[in-house]
């Protein structure tokens, strides 16, 4: 299954971007490899139903107010954290300010691939740590023989 939100990850478009490897991306679950996702959100899920975004103008899709869209928006999302799982990518997740909808975080607790992998980021001095602890987990080398 190739599900269309992660498409830079999809080995189906290995080749097509110009100037990158030919041989990239790699397929799923390659021995030595790790595909990675690292999610950074306001934890709102929402559309500004007077603001054209990526899926047109909100209001012409029956949303009336900003925060209309924000069970749509965290179907979509639980989609796409179980396709990444399904296909073996880690997730980290962090919201970052100081919001306090505890659906979104709740979600991106749920999206992130295990415990440590979820980042409540208040200010930046903590999005800076959760992007340290990120990539320390990230850079761990191993050696074999």
């Amino acid at each position: 299954m190739h599900h269309p939100d992660f498409q830079a990850l999809e080995s189906l478009w290995r080749g097509l971007w110009s100037g990158a490897d030919a041989k990239l991306p790699l397929d799923y679950k390659t021995d030595l490899m790790k595909k990675v996702v690292v999610v950074l959100t306001d934890g709102e899920n929402q559309l500004l139903y007077d603001q054209y975004g990526s899926y047109g103008l909100p209001s012409a899709h029956g949303y009336k107010k900003t925060g209309d869209s924000t069970d749509v928006l965290n179907t979509k999302m639980r989609s796409v954290c179980d396709a990444l799982e399904t296909h073996g990518v880690q997730v980290f997740t962090i919201i970052f300010g100081p919001g306090n909808d505890v659906k979104a975080k709740t979600l991106l607790q749920d999206c992130a691939s295990k415990d440590g992998m979820y980042f409540d980021a208040v200010t930046n001095a903590d999005l800076e740590k959760a992007f340290k602890t990120i990539g320390g987990q990230l850079a761990n080398l191993h050696i074999v023989k």
